[in-house]
């Protein structure tokens, strides 16, 4: 690779991770990522208790002494930027060890960091602050030492691993999921002590650096079978609708990876993936390595109710990985070719950081627009209302209880008879209960896509068809009509 092309992608790299950073212009509209500021914003000196647990306290303690150690504040806004800073950061570190990995197993780099920089999910990932970018730098990084491992084991990779593993434990419980690949590959190279090293020094980091999961143990159990309760679907909750009647499997593969990673490269990996399997058996001890901790963790992850796009962060290099493959066999001219139109996707992602957020364009133009005192109908459970002028009436109407309540139905319908506009601020209703077991809420947006409504304003936005975690946080579109 030329020092022209690795200065290239390293601006790329900082350019696409660190750009943009306030795309939200203060409306914090990410609920984990509010969560986690919140806590990290009441901590103090002499109290670090989180009172939060469906995250560990790593990240909320970087976070909070990071601000301390350059004499800011830990603010609400402050908290929510530091852990955008470092979502960015370990953006970067997970592409330098996707790199390294590239070279171990022979892919070009080149195409293979390409690929990655301009993944949409990787850039979207890197600008909330929430702890999907670490765990993914953690696993690609972990599977690079699983190879150091199994080519020589030497006793600092199993310290490196033990590090790794137990501050991604004391990020997310579920990261124990990166942790048996070394604790096999400790016991098939007879590294013993070293296996009991690694087991030993990552639960003691867990420990302590998440202190309050074992001190506050009950909270943290709370926490855990409420959380266990949510992803396997027997505690139901309005924000796992999309879920309902959805095929495991198939549902990532058609509502998350075609999205994340672009359409181009998703269907190019998969005649990557043809061609490893011919050609790759020579290698298949190291490439076993990769693929058996993914597909363990896809198989896993895949099959449970709750099916969000961030569970899968951790496993989307696989498909550039695929991807890469498939371009290297092609002619230099065609590479960059297929390469060009393999980023279209992730540039066009990237370009709305450039824009204004679609709630800021909603707001400014309902405040220039509308009418004074006019009353707006619309959705409660979008994380955040738009900053309307003082006059405007804004009601938010907990359509998820619509249909199991037959006196919110005529609640609706009174509403309905005395407001001016209604507002839809995502797709998060209408998508999700546009079927029979929710009758009265499929009439009542069929009446209003029927052209009974006049729509006088929509926000440019994300392909509406992808899991819903992927639009409404970030960039949803918003609709606004009027009366007829």
């Amino acid at each position: 690779m030329s020092s022209k092309i690795v200065i290239t992608l390293i601006l790329l790299s900082f350019f696409t991770r660190f750009f943009g950073l306030n795309w939200d212009n203060s409306y914090y509209s990410h609920p984990d990522e509010n969560n986690m500021a919140t806590s990290l914003s009441q901590l103090t000196s002499t109290n670090l208790n989180p009172h939060f647990f469906a995250y560990g306290q790593f990240p909320l303690y970087l976070g909070y002494f990071s601000l301390n150690l350059v004499n800011i504040p830990n603010t609400f806004p402050n908290s929510i930027y530091i852990l955008r800073f470092y979502s960015a950061i370990f953006s970067l570190l997970f592409l330098y060890f996707s790199f390294l990995l590239s070279k171990k197993i022979n892919i070009s780099s080149n195409i293979f960091l390409t690929l990655l920089i301009f993944s949409p999910g990787l850039i979207q990932i890197s600008h909330f602050g929430t702890t999907e970018s670490f765990l993914s730098f953690v696993f690609i990084t972990i599977l690079y030492l699983l190879i150091k491992i199994y080519e020589k084991p030497k006793f600092i990779f199993f310290i490196y691993s033990a590090l790794l593993s137990g501050l991604a434990l004391a990020t997310k419980i579920t990261a124990i999921f990166f942790i048996w690949p070394v604790v096999l590959m400790g016991v098939y190279k007879k590294e013993f002590l070293s296996t009991i090293f690694f087991i030993f020094a990552t639960t003691l980091l867990f420990l302590i650096v998440s202190p309050y999961n074992w001190i506050n143990f009950n909270e943290f159990l709370s926490s855990m079978r409420y959380e266990t309760g949510v992803a396997s679907g027997i505690i139901e909750v309005f924000y796992t609708r999309q879920f309902l009647n959805t095929t495991p499997y198939i549902f990532q593969f058609t509502k998350i990876f075609p999205y994340v990673l672009g359409l181009p490269t998703f269907i190019i990996s998969l005649f990557g993936l043809i061609i490893f399997i011919k050609n790759y058996s020579k290698k298949y001890i190291i490439w076993l390595l990769i693929l058996l901790p993914v597909t363990c963790y896809f198989i896993y992850f895949g099959q449970l109710f709750v099916k969000w796009t961030r569970f899968m962060s951790p496993i989307f290099f696989i498909f550039p990985l695929f991807a890469t493959i498939f371009i290297s066999r092609l002619k230099h001219r065609h590479q960059l070719l297929v390469t060009g139109f393999c980023i279209i996707p992730g540039i066009l992602f990237f370009s709305q950081y450039f824009l204004p957020n679609p709630r800021v364009m909603a707001s400014n133009w309902i405040n220039k627009n509308m009418p004074p005192n006019s009353t707006i109908l619309s959705e409660s459970g979008n994380v955040v209302d738009l900053k309307l002028r003082p006059d405007i009436n804004l009601i938010n109407f907990d359509f998820y209880t619509l249909d199991s309540n037959y006196e919110n139905k005529i609640e609706l319908d009174n509403l309905l008879s005395t407001v001016d506009y209604i507002l839809i601020p995502s797709r998060r209703v209408f998508k999700n209960q546009n079927n029979n077991l929710f009758p009265y809420t499929k009439d009542y947006y069929q009446n209003i896509f029927s052209n009974k409504y006049n729509l006088i304003y929509q926000s440019l936005g994300r392909d509406e068809s992808a899991e819903e975690t992927f639009t409404v946080f970030d960039f949803p579109t918003i609709r606004l009509y009027e009366k007829k």
